[in-house]
């Protein structure tokens, strides 16, 4: 509630002292003060679930919004201060961090921000082409406080960094503790019609005494109350080890993308190693191409080429084992297909229905669940 209170007395005060003000539906509101440029926007992304499972939800819709987030920037000569809170769902700070630009293709950023770690967690949340990211996706870092230096070229990307945890509890991993990690990719085929990623991610993070980790995964929606694979909390860990390799390949209004995550965990008596993968397959009906971000390693969102916008449709299978040794966290199969409506650059409408296996899960059963979805995103 302060942060919002603060925000209000900015968005009321600051603009009469301004040089020049401008609101608009594609770039929010910008501010001018010489070289002081402060840009604000809203992401919503208003979600809505329906599952017979009271695994998955209470009842058999939960509507909410998933995303309720205010993006704010401010930039100044070389310098970019990044604070987005959010108060949807997962309530709290997600990027807040100040980041050195004077290098070129060269970036310094010390903060709360995206590890460098994965694809798939990289690319922006308005841009996926499902309402969620993957089951695999549990393994990986997510948002985590720290420094990281990233470097690029035209044909490849390369980021380093020191982590401590993240500034909000995202309920997937759990893992307290201090983490250096890095990502790097290469882009070989940069072709008009042909593009073709590769990458791989390592990760080595030291857990701090006395704390125990743990890894959880709902049934694909942030909505769902409950948790269907659960390794529960491990004690006397004492690091952890992750590898990613990513693999990308569009061709025109095609794209097919993969990733396979490992972690192996050293801890007092045994040692535990737990898996995860996912392969995505999209096409864009409207005609436009996939673009790339050299920059940050990852696809692009569409942009509508026609009128009406543009359709696409998506196939996702994911795989994720949290089984190993005497931990029964269960294994689990992901099915989902999506279709999504961009009626613009900045609205789009998602239909998705997801079919998860679970063999055994949380309380040792072979389940299935079902859920399906829909959003209207809205991105100013």
């Amino acid at each position: 509630m302060k942060f919002v209170l603060l925000s209000l007395l900015v968005l009321i005060t600051i603009p009469a002292h301004a040089r020049s003000v401008s609101i608009d539906a594609k770039d929010g509101l910008q501010m001018r003060w010489g070289e002081v440029t402060f840009k604000s926007g809203i992401r919503l992304h208003a979600d809505g679930i329906y599952s017979d499972d009271p695994d998955v939800a209470t009842s058999d819709t939960e509507t909410d919004f998933r995303r309720a987030r205010i993006t704010n920037r401010v930039d100044w000569s070389d310098w970019r201060l990044r604070a987005d809170y959010d108060f949807g769902v997962s309530e709290g700070f997600k990027n807040l961090f100040i980041e050195y630009r004077g290098l070129e293709r060269k970036r310094i950023r010390v903060g709360n921000q995206v590890a460098p770690f994965g694809m798939e967690d990289s690319e922006s949340s308005s841009d996926l082409a499902f309402m969620e990211r993957s089951i695999a996706s549990v393994l990986r870092p997510g948002l985590l406080q720290g420094v990281s230096y990233r470097q690029w070229d035209d044909q490849w990307s390369a980021s380093v960094g020191v982590f401590e945890d993240e500034l909000n509890n995202l309920d997937r991993r759990t893992a307290p503790g201090t983490s250096m990690l890095g990502r790097v990719t290469f882009a070989p085929l940069q072709d008009t019609a042909v593009h073709l990623h590769l990458g791989a991610g390592f990760e080595h993070r030291t857990i701090d005494d006395d704390e125990v980790t743990r890894y959880r995964a709902r049934p694909f929606t942030r909505l769902a109350e409950r948790r269907v694979l659960d390794t529960r909390s491990m004690a006397n860990v004492d690091e952890l080890r992750n590898f990613n390799q990513e693999v990308g390949l569009s061709y025109r209004t095609f794209r097919i993308q993969g990733e396979a995550t490992q972690s192996k965990m050293k801890r007092t008596g045994q040692d535990l190693t737990f898996d995860s993968y996912y392969v995505t397959v999209t096409t864009a009906i409207g005609g436009e191409p996939y673009r790339y971000s050299r920059s940050r390693g990852v696809y692009r969102g569409l942009v509508p080429k026609a009128e009406w916008g543009a359709l696409e449709l998506a196939l996702r299978y994911g795989e994720l084992d949290l089984e190993d040794g005497s931990v029964t966290g269960g294994e689990g199969r992901e099915f989902t297909v999506g279709a999504g409506w961009l009626i613009s650059d900045q609205v789009r409408v998602q239909l998705n229905h997801s079919r998860i296996v679970t063999q055994p899960n949380r309380n040792g059963l072979d389940e299935n669940y079902n859920v399906t979805g829909i959003r209207v995103q809205v991105r100013i």
